[in-house]
Order: structure tokens, then sequence, then C-alpha cells
């Protein structure tokens, strides 16, 4: 089977404008096969997007090579590929005919097309009219049901309120059921890699740091966030009081998580609680729990019990966080500890219809009962 895009030693540089000359991209070999949903993640100026216009063609290597099979769409920006003097209807006939789609099909796609974009007020309607959100929705929504075998989509599925967001979900979980399809994302919303990416490619200023299976490219991902430079998460260091205070799985906002907190086995302890702190990154307080606030308090702890701290959906959104303790028997604090436990939390779908926030950092997801009166009732 040849690969849909095989990258060859591929190099990109290019000059600053103060002169300064640069390497976005460094010595990146890779194959891209039929099928595939492959994800690009990275901090900023990791070469993602540099990346992308390498395999749409829009920009060419400054060594190495790279091989195409098939027909290319990309969404890389808002407009791409339009010309803003045609109308709507115009440019979905351009990109239908650059793709190499006979004019009939594309006439078969222009009411589904024009219907999932939601500008059918605008149809006949020049695109430099259109707002950002109808050039975005129309772009996706071109890109998504015309004829390509390999589509490359940069930072757009967050875009747009959460129905077109669920909409283009949707869409894409379709555009991944058709045999021989490959699709390229490229975004900060670890949630989106996750929701759609079979693999995943860790990139970190222009090289290739980490290829494989997207889970454990986004565990990795999401340790080297927590300890920064690369070095793997500190673990809970053992006291006289506690041996280990560890998270069973890796943390994603919105799915199951427990924490367990294993005491010495070398003694039993009587009237006792610990409490838990949880901060921020930036080390302000977020909430605390004990098992005695919720309830669970047990008289006599017995030498090496395991107390655990159950979420059947984690209410954290992605961040850095730190948990801190107190260990107290009869009523006088014996050990603790500000940040014991540092962790990471990855984005998640938490709530089931999706949402339109995209956080970067520290945060809480919180579910309340909403309820309406109406004042024309007495």
């Amino acid at each position: 089977m040849k690969a849909r895009l095989h990258f060859t030693s591929v190099r990109k540089d290019y000059r600053k404008a103060n002169g300064e000359a640069c390497t976005a991209i460094h010595d990146f070999t890779s194959e891209w096969m039929p099928g595939e949903s492959i994800g690009l993640i990275g901090h900023n100026g990791a070469g993602k997007s540099t990346l992308l216009r390498l395999a749409a063609g829009i920009t060419s290597p400054s060594s190495g090579k790279i091989l195409r099979e098939g027909k290319l769409a990309s969404l890389l920006e808002v407009g791409t590929g339009f010309h803003p003097e045609l109308t709507g209807k115009e440019n979905i006939f351009l990109s239908g005919i650059a793709l190499g789609m006979e004019r009939s099909e594309i006439k078969a796609l222009i009411d589904p097309i024009v219907a999932f974009a939601g500008v059918e007020d605008f149809l006949h309607e020049p695109i430099k009219h259109y707002s950002s959100g109808m050039k975005i929705r129309l772009g996706f929504a071109v890109a998504a049901h015309l004829r390509a075998d390999i589509l490359l989509m940069d930072e757009v599925l967050g875009v747009g309120d959460v129905a077109f967001q669920q909409q283009s979900f949707a869409r894409m979980q379709t555009v991944l059921s058709e045999e021989g399809k490959t699709l390229v994302v490229v975004s900060h919303h670890l949630g989106t890699i996750r929701r759609l990416c079979q693999r995943t490619l860790w990139l970190d200023k222009g090289v290739l740091h980490r290829d494989g299976n997207t889970a454990d490219v986004l565990d990795a991902y999401s340790g080297f966030n927590t300890a920064g430079q690369g070095s793997p998460p500190r673990a809970f260091q053992q006291t006289p009081w506690i041996k280990s205070m560890q998270w069973s799985q890796p943390l994603v906002s919105g799915q199951p998580a427990t924490l367990t907190v294993e005491l010495n086995p070398a003694m039993p302890l009587e009237r006792a609680n610990i409490r838990l702190v949880l901060h921020n990154q930036n080390g302000e307080f977020l909430a605390p729990f004990s098992p005695t606030t919720s309830g669970t308090s047990l008289p006599s702890w017995p030498a090496g019990a395991h107390w655990k701290m159950h979420f059947d959906r984690l209410p954290l959104m992605q961040g850095n966080y730190f948990l801190g303790y107190k260990l107290f028997v009869c009523d006088l604090e014996k050990d603790g500890q500000a940040a014991a436990l540092p962790f990471a939390v990855q984005d998640g779908l938490y709530f089931p219809e999706g949402d339109s926030f995209a956080p970067r950092s520290n945060g809480l997801w919180l579910s309340p009962t909403w309820t309406m009166s109406d004042p024309t009732t007495p």
C-alpha cells in the first residue's frame, strides 16, 4: 500500500524579519497512510503549521522530498483557497474543479455543503462580504464534503458555536469511515486529537519528538508539560506516615479518576483524618477534600490502610495542579506537605453536548442545575 504522504529528510529554513536564519522543520521523515487519522501536537513554534503547509504544497521544503498520492484538500486558515470576488457558490465550484471533480458531481453536493455551513442566505454574495465565522464554516464544509483523499486541518474544529462543533465532529467521523481517507489535524485542544486521531506526532522545535498511538503520545506530552524540560513528573515522596499517593490512571477532564493514599504499614491510627487540598499551578487554593467531610470517616484506621478518592467524571480543566495534605491523629497534626503530588489533567469532553470553551490552564468544570421561571404564570 502506497503512503498518501511520504516525507524524506524534509527541512524547512526561513529568515526572520531581522534577517536571522531559522529552521522550522529539521530532517523530518514520516509516512502517512490511507485510512489513518493523524494528530499533530506541540507548543507554539513547534513547526506543526509549517509541516501542514509543506504537506499541502503551499510552501516547498528547503531540502528533502515530499511525495503525495491522491487528491488533497486543506483548511489551514480562514478563507484558504477562496477568491474574495467570487460568490460562495462560485468558490464551491472552484474548489471542486481544483480537485478534478466534474461539474455534475459538485452540483450534487452544493445543497449539503450550504446547509452544513448555514450560509443559504449568502450563497450568491461575494466571499469578501462574509464574516470570518461564515468563511470558516463554508471552508470546513467544502473541505469535508468534496472528493479528497487527504484532508488537512489546522485549528478549525474548535471554531463556531457548540452546535457547529458537534456537527463538525460528526462529519469527520463520517469522513474517517470512508475507505482510504487520510485525515491530519493540528490542534492545541488535546480533546480534539484524542477524539479523532488514532496516531499522533509530537513536534518540538521542528523535530519529531514522538510518533505513535494517540493515547500513549498524549500521556507522554502531558507528563512533559507537568514536569517541564521533558523530565518525568515528580512522584510522591514517602513519609513515616504515608507510603504513597498516586492517581490510578492518566487524568482526562470528564473521565473517571481515582486517587489512592496508602498509609505506612507499621502502625494503625486512632481518630485519624487526612485533609487534601487542591491548588492550581500558581499555588492558588481551589478545593478541599477529606473522608470526614464526605461522611466516610472511621474511628480506627488499620496499619497499611488504603484510602481511595474517586470521581466518576473528573471536574478539572486541562492544566497542571498540586495536591497537598495534612494528616491528623487524635486531633493533632502529624504529617503534611503543601505540594505533595503534582499532576497534569488532559483536555477532554466534560459535557456530553460539548462546549465552546478552550481552556489553556487550570479551572473547574461545574455542572449546576438550571431552572427558568415564567413571570406570566401566577
